[in-house]
């Protein structure tokens, strides 16, 4: 009998390999990880689509912060008239700095803001990353009252 309960075993674990049972799993589980891969492979290129992996993702290393602009608009002035900074840095990452002085502080890679100068003030915009630096400079000018 004891023979007999093995041959049982046996035929049982026959008809797991037959229905694919063991096979099945793996089958499973390799499709699993091949799906994890393409999803992590997808938001790692949209990260380094929106510039936030440091280098781009091209194997040349971390690279300064660039000023793609910085103006002052209008960048001459009458006493009490406003001007609007705008300025766009690229290679910087969310944790970097950008900022501009005097008066104004930490601000996005991106954007505009108004400014009301009393008198002729040069606005500097400086961006850091662990790379290096880079600094821009624009005047705006206010006519003597």
């Amino acid at each position: 009998m004891a023979s007999e309960r093995r041959g049982d075993g046996g035929a049982e674990k026959g008809r797991l390999d037959k229905k694919g049972g063991g096979a099945g799993y793996w089958k499973r589980f390799l499709f699993g990880v091949a799906v994890m891969a393409a999803v992590f492979s997808g938001l790692l290129f949209a990260l380094n689509q929106m510039d936030l992996i440091p280098g781009g993702g091209d194997g040349s290393g971390l690279e300064p912060p660039r000023i793609d602009l910085f103006e002052a608009s209008p960048a001459a002035l009458e006493p009490g008239e406003g001007s609007t900074l705008a300025w766009r840095v690229s290679g910087v990452s969310l944790a970097d700095r950008v900022a501009i002085e005097p008066g104004i502080g930490p601000v996005a890679r991106e954007g505009r803001v108004a400014v009301l100068p009393e008198e002729t003030t040069v606005y500097i915009l400086t961006a850091i990353n662990a790379a290096g630096e880079a600094e821009a400079r624009v005047t705006v000018i206010v006519a003597d009252g």
